[in-house]
């Protein structure tokens, strides 16, 4: 038995890495097309039937990519070759650069998005600066997408929970909070909302897309830098 699930463990390896091969290959290619096709839209010698194609062409270039990237994320942590980078950056920029990023979205939608950091957490923090970023772009994006005329709040705040290695003194950790004002869960979707390809409802995501990889990789990348995620 130990045998047999070491053998399937060591094919999940095997099989996550391959992907994430394959995945790297096609990025190379879709990178040269979301240029080319961002140039494009730049472009003034065009008539509005160009425009269109060239707009059209740009988003989803960069749609494919962003599935290529979810994929790639997630064979790499089922694989259990995540690397971390960490550094020193300022937590609010961060949290307003994430924000900024939909702010188009948002407007469309009707949306106002805030945020709020609690007094005493200090300006710069020591964390994986893009993944934090990955992680919180989703969650406001989904949040953004399942709401209309609402809000989306960020709210960050310090909690104190593990002991040091000498037991001395509890550590500090930052506790991100997403609300929205949106359409909502039912309770009983607690135990699948974090499963892979999962999406909470069909006919919103065949209009809106997505992989239903999303909060999957957004979980597995919290616990990677040592903390959770869930919802209420």
């Amino acid at each position: 038995m130990a045998k047999n699930r070491d053998d399937a463990q060591q094919a999940v390896k095997a099989k996550n890495a391959l992907l994430a091969n394959r995945s790297r290959e096609i990025k190379t290619p879709l990178h040269t097309i979301c240029e080319s096709s961002d140039a494009l839209c730049k472009c003034q010698k065009q008539n509005d039937e160009q425009k269109e194609l060239s707009k059209m062409m740009s988003n989803s270039s960069h749609a494919l990519l962003g599935l290529v990237n979810d994929i790639l994320d997630f064979s790499r942590l089922e694989s259990e070759s995540i690397e971390l980078e960490m550094s020193i950056f300022s937590l609010r920029n961060a949290i307003e650069e994430c924000i900024d990023s939909y702010y188009s979205k948002a407007i469309k939608n009707g949306n106002v998005v805030s945020y709020d950091v609690e007094g005493g957490i200090p300006e710069m923090v020591c964390l994986d600066l893009s993944r934090l970023k990955q992680i919180l772009q989703k969650l406001i994006s989904n949040a953004i997408t399942f709401t209309e005329n609402g809000e989306i709040h960020i709210s960050v705040s310090s909690i104190e929970t593990d002991l040091t290695e000498n037991g001395d003194q509890p550590l500090p950790r930052l506790q991100f909070v997403i609300k929205d004002t949106g359409i909502g869960m039912k309770k009983d979707t607690s135990e699948w909302i974090f499963q892979s390809f999962w999406q909470v409802d069909q006919s919103r995501s065949r209009r809106h897309g997505g992989t239903g990889l999303g909060l999957a990789i957004s979980k597995k990348l919290a616990i990677a830098m040592g903390g959770d995620m869930w919802f209420h």
